[in-house]
Order: C-alpha cells, then sequence, then structure tokens
C-alpha cells in the first residue's frame, strides 16, 4: 500500500537513508519530513508491507520558466533490501509520475551515484536517459 508519509515514519526513512550511506540524524529527519509534509511542491511517499516502512520516494515539482510545464525530481528513491525485487520501486516510481502528471509536470529527473550500478538499471529499465553533467557546490564547504 502507497500512501503519504507521516512524521510517525521518520525513523523507518531515516533508516532507509542510511541504508543510501546517508548520515542523517533521527531528529533532523523529522524536522525536514515536517517541513516537506506540509509544502505543497514536495510529496513524500512510503509503500507499507504488514504495516512495515518498505520503502518511500521523495518528490520535488519545480516550475520552470524555460518550458511551459515543470520538473520534477526525485530526490530520494530507497526499498528496504529485505523488500528488492518485488515491484516496490516501480510502485513508488508510479505513483511519484502520477502526481507528477497531475500537476502538469512534462519530465521527471533523478540524480543517482556512479557507484549505484543497480539503482542506474533500475531507472534505466523505467525510461530514464543518461545526462552525463551534473555539478554541484557543496556551501557548507564553500570559501
Amino acid at each position: 500500500m502507497i500512501r503519504t508519509a507521516t512524521l510517525q515514519d521518520a525513523k523507518a526513512i531515516r533508516d532507509l537513508l542510511d541504508n543510501l550511506g546517508y548520515r542523517a540524524s533521527p531528529a533532523g529527519v523529522e524536522k525536514n519530513l515536517e517541513v516537506l509534509l506540509i509544502h505543497p511542491d514536495h510529496h513524500v511517499l512510503v509503500y507499507d508491507v504488514e504495516a512495515k516502512v518498505a520503502g518511500f520516494i521523495a518528490l520535488y515539482l519545480v516550475p520552470s520558466l524555460a518550458v511551459d510545464d515543470g520538473l520534477a525530481i526525485i530526490n530520494y528513491l530507497a526499498v528496504n533490501e529485505q523488500f528488492t525485487r518485488q515491484g516496490i520501486g516501480k510502485a513508488l516510481e508510479g505513483a511519484a509520475l502520477a502526481i507528477a502528471w497531475e500537476n502538469g509536470c512534462d519530465r521527471m529527473q533523478v540524480h543517482c551515484r556512479a557507484e549505484r550500478e543497480q539503482a542506474q538499471g533500475f531507472y534505466k529499465s523505467r525510461g530514464y536517459r543518461e545526462y552525463p553533467v551534473f555539478f554541484q557546490k557543496r556551501l557548507i564547504y564553500a570559501e
């Protein structure tokens, strides 16, 4: 079952983020989740299996100046290793795609680290194409 996340899902989401290599604090995830849940352009969905969060997706809708339609960005998509290869990632991505369509977005984008080959294969199987140039500047370390 896919549903909108609640604050009670913060620990499960933090654990899934931890599996992706993000070391977010439980308090930080809860605080950020609270902000995202009230923001109309952010969507956080969870997939429940027997009342346990088996996966989640975070989606951000971005208006665009250059084109008439907006952009949907998958910020995070994670499935508990116990539940992989059961269609949960596809279901979450499909739910996010439906939200994007409902909100007039004409494309979906996701960033995936180079070492996550299995995740890259997933996105390619779902119709995503690679755009090889991506730049990032860590502001906390900027001089």
